[in-house]
């Protein structure tokens, strides 16, 4: 927590345990994504990165999406 009880924004991610992520790398490398993801990738992705692969999942769901700049 910060002043004013706010959260961070870009904190830590969430602990997921090994089915949740096996589900979402499963997901991430499966068409249209094709991300070419490891489970052990997946879960070293700091912050910044998993935010741009939600971008770069919704870009590929809807091109409106793609000129998003991250």
């Amino acid at each position: 927590m910060v002043a004013g009880g706010r959260q961070k924004l870009f904190s830590k991610p969430p602990n997921l345990n090994t089915n949740e992520i096996k589900i979402i790398v499963d997901g991430l490398n499966k068409p249209p994504f094709m991300c070419h993801l490891s489970m052990v990738e997946f879960d070293d992705k700091a912050p910044l990165e998993l935010l741009e692969l939600v971008n770069k999942v919704f870009s590929d769901l809807d091109k409106v999406h793609a000129s998003v700049d991250m």
